[in-house]
């Protein structure tokens, strides 16, 4: 299969093209962000030279997502990639390409659910919309252009992706928001997770599965606190985390909107994957960050 990866700079992009390399696929790879509008169509042709490109795995926003720039820089660049990925999409469905699978990354705290079709959803706050929600909606709709074509459309909904080669992007902020996680160590937030590697094996599983589209949830299932995920983050990386403030201090500092929002759970249960029968291999992110022995002694 020829597939296209663009966004082959983040996490789950680099492991897609080791990952489906060994698998014996054709790989293609594209830094929407890193080109030019005008210069994409040239770019892609030179480098697939007539190829027929058969599957796109988008993940360039997972970067945006994680970015440590302020709202209004953040903004703009979200801006620049739809229109970039506007451009790459007006090429695909133009060309000769016989596009059969089109994935996009998402955040569960984000967008939608695996309940609702593809679409905007309506119970987000500004706060919501501000970290990305209208984004997200905006990238999906971009996706209409292939309707015509019967190309089977994914929105994967990620949990914080964990791997032990890369620091999480979230420890890895400003100083305000690098403290923020584990100040807020004593809220009653929940958070959904996925190992680099079940992250990839599901995508594999996915594409050999073509009845599955839509808003996929891709996370293990294991929802731990909000302390327990930032002490074992810590532990591996070896980094410096605050002691959690008491919760009327937060809202003095934070706003009381800003604060329900960090509380909210990111609950997702990644039931089509489950029901489709996908076996998730990390279902601890202590043994999987650092190993049975490590884990066992620090519980």
């Amino acid at each position: 299969m020829n597939i296209l990866i663009a966004g082959s700079s983040t996490i789950l992009g680099s492991a897609s093209i080791e990952h489906f390399f060994k698998e014996h696929h054709t790989l293609f790879t594209l830094d929407t962000l890193a080109e030019e509008r005008d210069e994409i169509e040239a770019v892609l042709a030179a480098k697939t030279q007539g190829v027929n490109i058969d599957m796109v795995i988008l993940t360039e926003s997972e970067a945006l997502l994680n970015s440590t720039s302020t709202s209004h820089r953040l903004r703009v660049k979200q801006e620049q990639l739809l229109r970039k990925t506007a451009h790459l999409f007006e090429v695909l469905s133009a060309g000769k390409n016989n596009l059969k699978t089109l994935i996009i990354t998402s955040s569960i705290q984000v967008y939608g659910n695996e309940k609702k079709p593809l679409g905007r959803t309506t119970e987000h706050s500004k706060i919501y919309r501000e970290n990305g929600a209208d984004f997200y909606y905006k990238l999906e709709k971009l996706t209409t252009i292939f309707n015509t074509q019967e190309v089977r459309k994914i929105i994967l909904r990620l949990g914080k992706v964990v791997s032990p080669k890369y620091e999480p992007a979230s420890v890895k902020l400003p100083f305000t928001q690098r403290v923020l996680p584990r100040v807020l160590g004593d809220s009653p937030k929940k958070i959904s997770w996925i190992s680099q590697d079940d992250a990839i094996a599901a995508i594999s599983f996915l594409l050999q599965n073509p009845a599955i589209s839509g808003v996929v949830n891709l996370t293990s299932g294991d929802l731990i606190s909000s302390t327990e995920y930032y002490d074992v983050i810590s532990k591996k990386f070896d980094l410096f985390l605050l002691l959690p403030l008491p919760r009327k201090v937060l809202r003095f500092i934070f706003g009381s909107e800003l604060c329900q929002y960090l509380d909210t759970h990111n609950e997702a249960v990644p039931a089509k994957l489950m029901q489709a029968g996908f076996l998730f291999r990390d279902i601890s992110l202590a043994e999987y960050l650092l190993g049975k022995a490590e884990s066992a002694s620090s519980s």
